[in-house]
């Protein structure tokens, strides 16, 4: 557990496995929903009466949806299902992003009713308005239209969305905020070190159920490359692991390593040669570096490429002396720095003592940045403790939404 556990009456963050077939799932759920909306608007049409005899009442309810073709056609009611099939995954796996796990929100599935039921149970020191803001922002993602809002009156923090495609209302989303709920901070994971491993050995990353980082280095056979070109597919951001001088000569160094010798020209050079050769970089952190870091002419000469790029360029500390993120910061270019090296010592159980002083870390300072490395302990390590810190009230998030 975390040191500071949250009391057993209070719920916070986390994941939950899915393990039915999402594509099976979605086409059962359209065709219940078109039945369900079909039926909805035929007693709608008739004044919401069902007739005595049940067979009567099918009857009556389909001359009711007749009746009514003038007022939701046939082409908004599949709308309608389509837009409510594309909510079941889609409001659940968008909100994830700001930090609610799963159990947070809450979907009644009983199709049989119309509009669905949603719940979305907010943490007491989570702003409201961001929350709805962040629904009507994935409603109108996935096509559909907010139809209407309204505040609860004994708590006007408490907001029922009711939303649809066209003109049909298909879902109804209660966002209220729970006393017994906390949010307590934001938590990157960085995994240093992509392409030492082979891709097979790195997949165990790729296929976390969590936003990591991936920070991968260039020139190893294409392994790293290779790593990175599908990493998006896995929901995963990659950074450049630049190679940089370190102050112990005798470490033996990555081909194209930035030196300290380098004149800036050639700094930004080989700056560039490493950029090119990982795809769909974000943003840089340095490999070692503890020489090139602390020197000021060239970092500058590293960060005109990182600001020409459009990067975020992250310090991961290897020296105590680093000018790194003093120098991005005063170039306006997004910066930030690592607080842990959670796996210097390799074995499972010290990595997750470094996890835990990760946690009060992000307890004090409302976040923390973690660096592991591309090993399986790490990983163990990390499939323990970030369920836990879900259920704790930590938001587990990319790196880049850290940088300021």
């Amino acid at each position: 557990m975390i040191d500071s556990p949250i009391a057993d009456t209070q719920t916070s963050l986390g994941h939950v496995p899915r393990t039915v077939s999402r594509a099976r799932q979605l086409s059962a759920l359209a065709s219940r929903f078109v039945a369900a909306l079909l039926v909805t608007v035929a007693f709608a049409g008739c004044g919401g009466e069902r007739s005595p005899d049940h067979a009567g009442g099918i009857a009556s309810a389909q001359g009711a949806a007749d009746a009514s073709a003038s007022r939701v056609s046939a082409e908004q009611m599949a709308a309608g299902a389509e837009f409510h099939a594309r909510l079941v995954d889609g409001l659940p796996s968008g909100m994830r992003a700001i930090g609610f796990r799963p159990e947070l929100v809450i979907h009644d599935s009983d199709t049989a009713r119309v509009p669905n039921d949603w719940r979305i149970r907010i943490p007491r020191n989570f702003p409201a308005l961001r929350v709805n803001a962040e629904v009507t922002a994935i409603v109108e993602r996935l096509g559909g239209t907010v139809h209407r809002a309204e505040q609860d009156s004994s708590d006007l923090r408490t907001v029922t969305m009711h939303v649809g495609a066209g003109d049909v209302t298909t879902d109804r989303i209660v966002m209220r905020p729970e006393r017994r709920l906390e949010f307590k901070g934001d938590i990157a994971f960085i995994i240093d070190d992509v392409g030492y491993r082979s891709v097979s050995g790195t997949m165990v990353f790729l296929d976390m159920p969590y936003p990591v980082t991936l920070a991968v280095l260039p020139n190893h056979e294409g392994a790293g490359a290779r790593i990175a070109a599908t990493a998006g597919e896995h929901g995963k951001d990659v950074m450049l692991h630049l190679p940089m001088e370190p102050t112990n000569a005798a470490i033996r160094l990555e081909p194209n390593t930035v030196l300290t010798s380098m004149t800036d020209e050639v700094i930004r050079e080989a700056t560039r040669e490493q950029l090119e050769s990982v795809p769909g970089v974000v943003g840089i952190n340095n490999h070692m570096g503890s020489k090139a870091t602390e020197d000021p002419r060239v970092m500058k000469a590293v960060l005109d490429v990182v600001e020409h790029a459009g990067l975020f360029f992250l310090d991961s500390r290897t020296s105590r002396n680093t000018v790194a993120e003093e120098l991005a910061r005063e170039r306006g270019i997004l910066t930030g720095r690592r607080n842990v090296f959670i796996d210097n010592e390799k074995d499972s159980a010290s990595v997750v003592a470094r996890i835990r002083e990760v946690a009060r870390i992000a307890d004090r300072d409302g976040f923390a940045i973690a660096i592991g490395h591309d090993r399986d302990q790490t990983y163990v390590a990390m499939m323990r403790m970030l369920p836990e810190l879900e259920r704790a009230g930590y938001r587990i998030a990319r790196a880049r939404e850290l940088m300021r």
